[in-house]
């Protein structure tokens, strides 16, 4: 059975499902914080973003979900190129892809994430991932200007602590029907 190709309307990415691959490209430093869930009146689960364990108070998140016990987990949201050269946000929650970044980013032959292309593949398993570089290479002009004419116009990643949409601030609609992000679904993550 063939894969279907990974979504990538709107402004947000998800991490890919067994079997698939995203290619992107780092553009600024991430926003690291925790997450965790909390399920509304209407049974719709929201993220609960904190920059610290200690910031979570009783009653923050659900203490179970459909993975046992829940608790926050450890994020890095990162504003990329995504696979259709757009500026985008990823978050990232899975171990074995931020282990990798951080091996890619601190070796001296590949080094800043800002320089390549990284491609993310989700092991036929659905448990592990492996994060593997492109060759360097420049972003080209009109890729370099997108990034550019969002940070002067007031795109700021730290609004997600508050559950923002960082395009928002700048003027950019974010491609989601409420204006937050698509990827803080639990459901379509693996848990760890």
């Amino acid at each position: 059975m063939p894969m279907p190709k990974p979504k990538t309307e709107g402004r947000y990415l998800k991490a890919p499902k067994a079997g698939q691959s995203i290619t992107f490209r780092v553009l600024a430093d991430p926003l690291e914080f925790y997450v965790a869930f909390k399920t509304d009146e209407d049974k719709k689960q929201h993220p609960v973003r904190r920059t610290s364990l200690s910031d979570f108070r009783p009653g923050d998140y659900d203490l179970t979900d459909k993975f046992g016990k829940a608790s926050p987990k450890y994020c890095q949201a990162f504003p990329i190129l995504g696979p259709t050269r757009d500026v985008m946000i990823v978050e990232f929650r899975q171990k074995t892809i931020l282990d990798g970044l951080f091996a890619l980013d601190n070796k001296p032959k590949w080094g800043d994430l800002r320089g390549y292309d990284v491609t993310v593949t989700g092991a036929e398993d659905g448990k592990s991932y492996t994060v593997t570089p492109e060759p360097k290479e420049p972003l080209t002009e009109d890729e370099q200007e997108k990034w550019d004419g969002l940070v002067r116009n007031g795109f700021n990643l730290r609004v997600l602590l508050n559950c923002d949409d960082p395009f928002k601030e700048c003027g950019v609609s974010g491609g989601h029907e409420d204006g937050g992000p698509d990827f803080d679904s639990p459901d379509d993550s693996i848990p760890f």
